[in-house]
This record gives C-alpha cells, structure tokens and sequence, in this order.
C-alpha cells in the first residue's frame, strides 16, 4: 500500500537558507540539503507519492537531487521554481501544477484568498514560520513539519485537531 506526503519549501541548493532555518543547527547548505533527503528517506517509500508546495530547488543542478529521494514526485511550483523550467522539473517530478485539487484540499505554494476556498482547506508552504492563524489552512513549510514529509493521514488528524483547538482558544495547534 503506498501514502501520500506532502513538503514545502526544501529550498534544496539554497546558499543561504541557513540563515534562515538556523533553528535546526545547519553550518552549511549542504549540512540542511542532506537534513531534507535524510529525513525524506527515512518515511517515504519507493511506491510512494510526495506533493512538494514549491520551492523545491534553486537551480537545475539542485533539481536533480529529487531523482534521488523516494516516491513518485508532485510539484506544485513556488515563486522559487522560476530558476528551472517545467521540462527540467519534469525529469524529476511526475507532473508540475500551479496549483491541485485533491481530496477536499487545495495544494498551492501560498496560502489562497479565504473567499476561494470554497470549503476546502488549503495546504501550502511559502510562509515558513508565519502561519496563519486559521482552521482553513495548513503550512507544511520544512519548518513547520521538522523538514521532513508528512503523511496525509496525520495532516488530516492535525487539521480535525485544528478545528477544535480553534473552537476553544481561537488559535491553531499544527502547521
């Protein structure tokens, strides 16, 4: 049986990410390039699919490094994705999209405007740290989910576990 995980923001070959992911200890781009695949590795299968919320890689070089990691690939494009083509993308990547419906859920690399969701929760990257602070949306930016995958069966617990979080204190718990 295969699963389905979802990441934002790997940011893999970004020269400069460190200064921003410093909460993880990385010294070097190369140290949190191998903190994301090691982590994938370690939860995602061969059989399975992996939708990455953009921002995967910094350049064509780095792009390749997804031909290594586990499962079939999903990219839905972030405002960093403009360093490759989608031809590029697509020699690692099963399909490239700007944005999916799946299962009750909106896949983008931002967070959508609240008029168009249209009862689904939106699961996005691109914010890192600034989540927003509602039911309808869920950050699985690498900082949020400890960089590594999460599977859509413990982001559909989070996101029931928001929802009554939210009822009770008007704030989120998860992503």
């Amino acid at each position: 049986m295969s699963n389905i995980y979802f990441i934002g923001d790997p940011h893999i070959g970004h020269r400069n990410i460190i200064k921003y992911r410093g909460m993880f200890g990385h010294k070097t781009e190369l140290e949190h390039r191998q903190w994301i695949m090691d982590n994938w590795q370690s939860v995602v299968k061969p059989r399975d699919k992996v939708f990455v919320m953009g921002d995967a890689a910094f350049d064509v070089e780095s792009l390749a490094e997804f031909g290594k990691l586990h499962g079939t690939k999903v990219l839905v494009r972030g405002n960093h994705d403009d360093r490759f083509n989608a031809k590029d993308a697509l020699e690692y990547f099963e399909d490239v999209h700007g944005m999916i419906k799946y299962k009750k859920l909106w896949l983008t690399h931002c967070p959508m405007h609240p008029n168009e969701l249209w009862g689904k929760v939106n699961i996005h990257g691109h914010v890192h740290t600034n989540t927003v602070n509602d039911p309808n949306y869920y950050n699985v930016s690498a900082e949020n989910i400890n960089g590594t995958p999460i599977s859509l069966e413990q982001l559909r617990i989070n996101i029931a576990e928001n929802a009554e979080e939210f009822k009770l204190t008007g704030k989120i718990k998860h992503g």
